[in-house]
């Protein structure tokens, strides 16, 4: 048979016990030795013969730097992607359907490379090599982010930094475990699985403090007039250095082992010959298609790959459970944006929500394991893994039921009056010591008292004449004269006709003011000076009272400043003279919400006064709907996830062919690939116009794709039908799990070193 027979499996590598005629000569740097083929025979049989003697071998000192560089690792990694979305559009100014197609593209960039690590480590590199330079690859990428995070915001810089990223991280993700597997003997099966539940604790505790962390220090930081991006990807670059320095100074105590040819490039290789071949073959004499391969790869070996092909067609429906799975990070994201995060007085961050999967996770995996499937066990109710799995479609289903109802009622509480297509939205505004008599096409001799306001008018888009004039005749009042104000109203714009004391005399001044909702979060506040403020110099300081931020604002004269986005929650406000010597002046609190729009107007309440007050006008209401609705469709996705990933998992691998896992543990991480996919061509192609709309439509993809996988459930042939055969008392899934594969499979965050 031919020399391109397949090898061990990627997750394999750490139980393989090695053969002369397999390993290349190779330094194993833990002893400093150079080792060849017999050597390493020696190596393995001397390591045997002192465990059979009773003597305890040490734990291997370079599996510490390897946990190390996997929590740093993956701090950087969901660091980064948690706050991506609002980063592309706050900063960038992407809309949300473009910043979504961003999202998804990089992850199923992520996805795709572990087919390229894996080879690049058991074809070409060795596991080593390939975590060093694709890390290098990856840090770059982070620095990039972070730099590029400066003004002036320009989207090329951080789509080149997303690709070196996507390209580190799944190119390492199938190599990191398998090579802390790799410092174990054969005997050392306690010590490793040991090392597999410290790896899996890193990976766990990595991501979690990074989805806590990381978008606090966006929300509670700011420079350049928005969230401080540069310190936010600044986080995760410096820790995915410190990843990248914690492996590079382990590297005198690593085993190495040379790379002994790649499983995933032989069966995809076979696949292709098979193809060539049939193609050129003018006869139909094999009994398979795939059999044409056999003039270089062997029967059994050619056997191997037909199983797997059959365990592909039952992955065909499977990419929609992700697309809507990692939504988590992108719609689910943006729809936190428009619900009221005040908490007991905090406020949560809209991108820091996503931390409650790993802890739901955490807290169901023992209690499906150790209640529910035993339970169902005893009631003699199936629980097969597919049966498993089609119970997760459906939960994955009823979660975007939840989503879409919750955000059918963020549209209902968020509406309000707003003008159309040659209308514009107006009202009146009186900040001087006395009445008005206001007259204006829309409004008759309306009589309005000092420090009010009317209500909101839409009226056409065109030029207008107002009358307003003082009605009281007292001496605060004798120096205002009438006033005819002229007006151009613009289309779907919102203004506010402001009448106040300026230079002695009554003064109307039109200010327009924003009409949509801030798309990231916290509130839009704009400044109005109603007076004569700029003499003597004078400025208005707000201070975020739990993050002691500081707006400062230089005073003017009848004018208003631009509309700044600020975080929610209470303000102190300050008012100061400027001048040869400052004197500040404590005013009345603020308090602002999430998705309000405000405008305050400081005026003068009479000439003589040199304390101004503050008038609040509410241009836009704040969300009223409390981010806690989010929960229940937090935890029944979650409960999917558990499910459906968990269980696959283990499914997936069992159902292997010993030469094959790492082939099906790959085809297992391109579905996610596949997934986001559909997720990109769902916001980018498709751009449904209502995001309820949307999430309805990927419940009903998921349901009638949940539909088709369980006939397709109902007709497999498990690999060993005894083995699952319903038991009252035990369930053995788990274990044939455990018992097969060679590496600790991550269960809580599905991307992680499954392959």
């Amino acid at each position: 048979m031919s020399e391109n027979k397949a090898m061990e499996s990627e997750n394999s590598t750490v139980n393989q016990t090695m053969t002369p005629a397999a390993v290349d000569p190779v330094e194993v740097k833990n002893p400093n030795t150079y080792v060849g083929p017999k050597e390493v025979t020696q190596l393995i049989t001397s390591e045997n013969s002192q465990s059979s003697n009773g003597s305890k071998k040490p734990y291997p000192k370079s599996v510490f730097f390897i946990v190390g560089n996997e929590f740093c690792e993956r701090f950087s990694y969901y660091g980064m992607r948690a706050i991506l979305v609002l980063y592309l559009t706050d900063w960038l100014q992407f809309d949300k359907d473009v910043a979504t197609v961003i999202y998804h593209s990089f992850v199923v960039l992520c996805y795709l490379m572990p087919i390229v690590g894996a080879i690049l480590a058991d074809g070409y590199l060795n596991k080593y090599r390939t975590i060093l330079y694709l890390s290098l690859v990856y840090a770059c990428g982070n620095i990039i982010m972070t730099f590029t995070s400066f003004p002036p915001p320009f989207w090329v810089g951080p789509v080149i930094g997303l690709v070196l990223i996507g390209v580190g991280t799944g190119g390492i993700k199938p190599c990191v475990s398998a090579f802390g597997g790799d410092q174990f003997s054969a005997d050392q099966e306690r010590q490793r699985s040991q090392f597999f539940s410290i790896f899996y604790f890193a990976i766990n505790l990595g991501s979690f403090l990074s989805m806590i962390i990381t978008p606090l220090i966006r929300e509670s930081t700011s420079c350049f007039n928005s969230s401080c991006y540069p310190i936010a990807f600044g986080i995760p670059a410096i820790l995915m250095i410190i990843a990248l320095c914690l492996f590079f100074f382990g590297r005198n105590l690593y085993r190495i082992y040379p790379p002994t040819g790649s499983v995933v490039k032989n069966f995809f290789c076979c696949i292709g010959r098979a193809l060539r071949n049939r193609c050129r073959s003018k006869s139909d004499s094999k009994e398979h298609w795939l059999d044409y391969a056999d003039d270089h790869y062997d029967a059994e070996f050619i056997h191997d790959v037909r199983c797997v092909l059959k365990t592909f067609v039952l992955f065909i429906p499977l990419p929609v459970f992700w697309a809507l799975f990692d939504q988590q990070g992108s719609r689910w994201t943006l729809q936190s944006i428009m619900l009221d995060r005040e908490i007991g007085g905090f406020y949560i961050p809209p991108d820091q929500i996503q931390a409650i999967n790993p802890i739901l996770i955490l807290l169901f995996i023992p209690i499906f394991e150790i209640v529910i499937y035993p339970i169902l066990d005893k009631c003699r109710i199936p629980n097969r893994p597919l049966q498993r799995m089609v119970s997760g479609m459906t939960f994955a289903a009823l979660a975007f039921v939840i989503a879409g109802c919750l955000q059918v009622k963020i549209d209902n509480s968020l509406y309000f009056a707003k003008p159309s297509g040659g209308e514009s939205s107006v009202d009146f505004v009186n900040l001087s010591p006395c009445p008005l008599n206001v007259t204006s096409p829309w409004n008759t001799n309306e009589v309005l008292k000092s420090k009010m306001q009317t209500e909101k008018s839409i009226v056409e888009s065109t030029n207008h004449t107002l009358l307003i004039f003082p009605t009281a005749n007292d001496a605060s009042c004798q120096l205002l004269d009438n006033a005819i104000q002229n007006v151009g109203l613009v289309s779907e714009k919102g203004y506010h006709i402001i009448t106040a004391r300026h230079r002695g005399r009554l003064a109307s001044k039109l200010f327009e003011h924003p009409l949509e909702r801030p798309s990231t979060g916290g509130s839009l506040v704009g400044l109005l000076f109603a007076g004569d403020f700029a003499a003597p110099p004078s400025r208005l300081v707000l201070t975020h009272v739990s993050s002691l931020k500081v707006y400062d604002y230089q005073c003017q004269d009848f004018d208003a400043t631009p509309y700044e986005l600020i975080p929610p929650g209470s303000y102190h406000v300050s008012f100061e003279y400027t001048g040869n010597s400052t004197s500040s002046i404590q005013l009345n609190d603020f308090e602002c919400h999430d998705g309000a729009i405000y405008t305050l107007a400081l005026y003068l309440p009479d000439e003589t006064s040199r304390k101004p007050e503050i008038h609040q006008l509410l241009e836009c209401p704040a969300t009223s709907v409390s981010i806690w609705l989010q929960l229940p469709q937090y935890i029944i996705i979650t409960v999917g996830e558990v499910l459906f990933a968990v269980t696959g998992l283990s499914f997936t691998y069992s159902q292997a062919p010993e030469s094959m896992k790492s082939v099906v543990q790959a085809g297992w991480l391109l579905t996610t690939a596949f997934g986001n996919l559909i997720d990109v061509f769902v916001a980018g192609v498709v751009r449904l116009s209502n995001q309820a709309v949307e999430f309805f439509f990927f419940a009903i993809l998921m349901g009638l794709t949940t539909v088709i996988f369980a006939v397709m459930a109902y007709f497999y042939k498990y690999v060993d039908e005894a083995y699952y055969e319903l038991d009252s008392q035990t369930d053995d899934t788990q274990d044939l799990a455990s018992s097969a594969a060679p590496v600790a499979v991550d269960p809580v965050r599905k991307d992680k070193e499954n392959t």
